[in-house]
C-alpha cells in the first residue's frame, strides 16, 4: 500500500487517521462544510458544536479517514516542513446505519472534498485510488457514492474515473435537487489515467466557495502514503447517517 517517487519541492501523503487525529479531522470537516454546505449532509454550525469525543468517535470503528497532506520540502537550515490538508475521503465498508445494509462486496465513499487552490491537480483521483485498495483488501471491491445533480464538477470528476450511474436518486426536498448514486468496480477504475497532477504544488490561500485557484506553474511528482491500514475493523454504530443517499 505504499508507493513513493522522489521529488525536489515536496510529497503528497495519503494518511488514514485515528482518533489521536481528531483535531485535525475536525479543522478539514468544518473547512469541507463552509467551502460547499449544499454538497454535504450537515451543517457548518452543528459541527461546530461537536465535543472532542465526537470527533473521536468519528476516528473509531469501521469506517476509514482519509486525508491528502501535502508536505514541503524543508527550507535551508530546517528541519521540520510545513504540512497542509488539502482533501478528504470517507470509506464505509459497512454502510451508514445498520438498518441499511450493504451487499457484501460494496462499500460506500463519502465526504469526497479537495481544498479548492489543489483542484484539478490529482488530488481526488490518489485519495479514491487508496480507498479502492482498502475496499478490495476488505473483500468489498464494489464501490458507492451519492453526488448531488446539481454538482456537475464533481460528477465529471467521478465520470472520469470511471463511476456510472445506477439510476437511483434521492430527493432533497429543501435544497431542491437530488442525491445520484454512482458505482464502480475497484477493476474498472481509470485511476492511472487521471493520477497526474498539474501545477503541483498549489497556492494556498483562504478558500472561496465555488472559487478554483490558477496552478502555480510548477509540477510536482506525487508521492502518497497510507499508513495504520492494519487497524482492526469492528462495527460503528456511534456515527451513522439517517439515510442511504446521504453522501457525507
Amino acid at each position: 500500500m505504499l508507493t513513493r517517487t522522489a521529488s525536489a519541492e515536496g510529497v503528497l501523503e495519503i494518511v488514514r487517521l485515528d482518533p489521536a487525529d481528531w483535531d485535525a479531522h475536525r479543522q478539514v470537516r468544518l473547512r469541507m462544510l463552509a467551502d460547499a454546505p449544499e454538497a454535504f449532509w450537515g451543517t457548518y454550525e452543528e459541527a461546530a458544536q461537536l465535543r472532542a469525543a465526537d470527533w473521536q468517535a468519528q476516528l473509531s470503528g469501521a469506517r476509514i479517514v482519509l486525508h491528502a497532506r501535502h508536505r514541503e520540502q524543508p527550507a535551508d537550515g530546517e528541519t521540520t516542513a510545513a504540512e497542509v490538508p488539502v482533501g478528504c475521503l470517507v470509506l464505509q465498508p459497512e454502510g451508514y446505519t445498520p438498518e441499511l445494509p450493504l451487499a457484501a462486496d460494496e462499500a460506500i465513499l463519502t465526504k469526497i472534498w479537495v481544498d479548492p487552490a489543489a483542484r484539478g491537480r490529482g488530488v481526488s483521483a490518489q485519495l479514491v485510488r487508496c480507498a479502492a485498495r482498502i475496499a478490495e483488501q476488505l473483500g468489498r471491491p464494489q464501490l458507492l457514492l451519492d453526488v448531488d445533480d446539481s454538482n456537475t464538477a464533481a460528477i465529471r470528476s467521478y465520470e472520469r474515473l470511471g463511476f456510472r450511474a445506477t439510476g437511483r436518486r434521492d430527493e432533497r426536498t429543501a435544497a431542491g435537487t437530488h442525491w445520484v448514486e454512482y458505482t464502480a468496480h475497484t477493476s474498472q477504475l481509470r485511476l492511472d489515467e487521471t493520477a497526474s497532477p498539474r501545477g503541483w504544488p498549489p497556492q494556498h490561500r483562504q478558500p472561496r466557495q465555488n472559487r478554483w485557484a490558477p496552478p502555480c506553474g510548477r509540477r510536482l511528482q506525487i508521492c502518497f502514503r497510507v499508513v495504520r491500514l492494519s487497524a482492526s475493523i469492528t462495527a460503528d454504530r456511534s456515527c451513522g447517517s439517517p439515510g442511504r443517499a446521504e453522501r457525507a
